[in-house]
């Protein structure tokens, strides 16, 4: 099977949307991958980025995750444990 792979910025290059606002990821430690290939997205739109950082992930990750986000100048923000009843 041949799989085609692109970066976000080169697939929203490609696609031109008028705006990018919000990005959810979901790659179980592999965000550092995606972010890095949507530098530009993120400098350029600032959209809300949503992911799952377990310490799982955060293994994976290897410290590279979150100096992603600097030089877009973002603000991280870690949001408590889901509740059972949430």
């Amino acid at each position: 099977i041949d799989v085609v792979v692109e970066t976000g910025d080169a697939l929203l290059a490609r696609l031109r949307p008028p705006g990018v606002y919000f990005i959810k990821i979901d790659v179980e430690g592999y965000e550092p991958f995606v972010l890095s290939g949507l530098e530009n997205t993120l400098a350029s739109h600032r959209p809300v980025v949503c992911f799952e950082w377990s310490a799982d992930s955060m293994q994976n990750a290897n410290g590279r995750l979150v100096p992603l986000f600097f030089p877009a100048n973002y603000q991280l923000f870690i949001l408590p444990k889901a509740r059972p009843w949430l």
